[in-house]
């Protein structure tokens, strides 16, 4: 199972020189560019030993690749390796920008793990000098977006004066600032995502990723202040506990609204005391809410009637679905009452799955719900030793009865159809099909079955006088990837299993013996075989291979010779 990054993996340990052996100079350069930039957006570790660090790194444009790096293996050469769903496949700036950020992560977990004594040790510790505290102005221009600017401590207060982005990115202020501090200031450059040339250049908030908000809070904690302005500014405080979400409102004449909705009621920082309450005039609201990111919103702010400016990050982080709805406060969709039975049976469960309902008026009916499981089914021909794999997606209710049934064949996340996908598209750094994990050499016919070949399971009845479940592609998406990040670490050791294949002998017992315990212990996925399966299991002793000879009395020569093998 995927974990988080500790001090002790082994990209703390890779240098510059080792990386650059495998990917070359200019590719290097590429993925540093790219890692200090926050082109990588996530990193997890997998593996038995945590050889394998896994993450997803943003492209050039707009594409994000799920990328592997693997650590060297003993005795071999000693060098790592990487694979990408890039075009490249292997080895390429992706690879790069995934060890860099894994080592820096690494590297500065090792700097806060230093345990007790280190702790007492920073205790005692007498500074040798004081660093010169630095601050973020965040206000709103003109078009009421907020915007970020550095401001670094003077002998009168806060001074824009020396601390521009461009003499941030310059190094003007290292020695003289903390370098945690730095860091966050330089992430936050990078998530900008262009060129700084002026004293006075700004920052847009309005067009950084959802990820900010982790940064923001982490230069909090290293001393960063965030005010709204140079000369007596007030606080910015970051909250937590906004929710983000539709509303499922019954109309008069029996029509259903939805429209977009916050649920506020755990943030606390909105809780008004009377003095703040008494500042508010009657016919107007105690905040006005205003989305944070375009076109994707990912959080909103709002001032509180004594100054304060409220950050107010969505949690969990919306769905594409989320920030679509909530891109314009006006969004409505009216279903007329004629349609509400239709909308209902058809469409209420898969907008329930997509979207958090936080309001919904007892006149709309629930359908009942189901369960989304993603299948790997294992056919399996006991007497000739075949066996071969197709994947599924199952609606069940709560009964346990399934409602629908959709074949996939592959398993393939980023081109979910209502069929089997597309066998000239290649996965996961090339088309491994035909490569086994085991070593063994490839047998003719074997590998992957094309679409025509694939073995068709019994048919599914739907239970009798119940309505059809429709199917919900983005919910199918979503499980999809969880199973295809689940089953990442065991590339190494069993092969690529999201492809559908056949096995023939050895292929199908070793399947059935090593590969299938491993399936049986995921999580996002279940494991079904059809089929009498042979008890495929290690022998205790060596094999011994033994022949008899014996002749034709019918036709006595050499040739009639008859050769058994045992």
């Amino acid at each position: 199972m995927a974990r988080e990054l500790s001090p002790t993996d082994w990209p703390a340990e890779v240098t510059d020189e080792q990386i650059i052996s495998v990917v070359g100079g200019r590719t290097f350069l590429r993925g540093q560019r790219y890692a200090e930039e926050g082109y990588v957006r996530t990193v997890s570790v997998a593996g038995t030993n945590g050889e394998i660090i896994s993450g997803s790194v943003r492209g050039s444009g707009a594409q994000v690749y799920q990328t592997m790096v693997y650590a060297p293996q003993t005795g071999a050469s000693g060098l790592w390796s990487g694979t990408c769903t890039c075009p490249v496949g292997a080895n390429c700036k992706h690879c790069t920008a995934l060890l860099l950020r894994s080592r820096a992560l690494a590297l500065r977990l090792q700097d806060e793990a230093g345990g007790w004594e280190e702790e007492l040790a920073s205790l005692l510790r007498v500074p040798a000098r004081s660093y010169r505290r630095m601050a973020l102005e965040v206000s709103a221009d003109y078009y009421d977006r907020l915007t970020l600017v550095p401001l670094v401590e003077g002998k009168r207060g806060w001074n824009r004066q020396g601390a521009s982005w461009t003499q941030v990115l310059g190094g003007a202020l290292a020695g003289e600032v903390d370098p945690q501090v730095l860091e966050v200031l330089h992430e936050l450059a990078g998530m900008a995502r262009r060129s700084f040339y002026y004293a006075d250049d700004r920052v847009s908030l309005n067009e950084m990723p959802a990820r900010v908000w982790k940064v923001l809070r982490r230069g909090s904690e290293a001393g960063l202040t965030l005010t709204t302005a140079q000369r007596n500014g007030a606080a910015v405080i970051i909250a937590s506990g906004l929710r983000a979400g539709a509303a499922i409102l019954k109309e008069s004449d029996g029509a259903v609204r939805i429209q977009p909705a916050l649920g506020t009621e755990q943030v606390t920082e909105l809780r008004l005391s009377q003095e703040e309450q008494n500042l508010v005039p009657l016919d107007e609201p105690a905040v006005d809410f205003q989305p944070i990111g375009a076109p994707a919103v990912h959080a909103f702010y709002a001032y509180k009637p004594g100054g304060e400016l409220l950050l107010m990050p969505i949690e969990p982080e919306p769905s594409n679905a989320v920030r679509r709805l909530l891109a314009d406060p006006a969004y409505r969709i009216l279903i007329p009452a004629p349609d509400v039975p239709r909308f209902e049976a058809e469409h209420l469960e898969q907008l329930m799955r997509a979207v958090p309902v936080l309001a919904l008026d007892e006149g709309v009916a629930v359908p009942e719900p189901t369960q989304l499981r993603a299948v790997l089914q294992v056919h399996v021909e006991g007497a000739r030793h075949e066996a071969s794999t197709r994947w599924l997606m199952r609606y069940v209710d709560e009964a346990g009865a399934v409602r629908r049934e959709v074949v996939l064949g592959d398993l393939r996340p980023e081109r979910l159809d209502d069929g089997f996908t597309d066998d000239s598209v290649t996965a996961w750094g090339g088309d491994l099909s035909g490569q086994d994990p085991w070593g063994l050499p490839e047998e003719p016919g074997l590998g992957r079955r094309p679409p025509d070949e694939v073995l068709e399971p019994e048919p599914v009845t739907q239970p009798a006088g119940q309505r059809q479940v429709p199917r919900d592609l983005q919910a199918e998406q979503r499980l999809a990837w969880e199973v295809f990040n689940a089953l990442m670490p065991l590339v190494r050791d069993h092969g690529i299993l999201w492809h559908r294949q056949t096995m023939r002998g050895i292929r199908t017992a070793r399947f059935m013996a090593w590969t299938v315990p491993e399936l049986r212990q995921l999580e996002p996925m279940e494991l079904e075989i059809l089929g009498e399966v042979p008890d495929y299991r290690e022998a205790g002793q060596e094999l011994v291979v033994a022949t008899c000879v014996t002749e034709d009395e019918d036709r006595p020569d050499w040739f009639s010779l008859r050769v058994r093998v045992r």
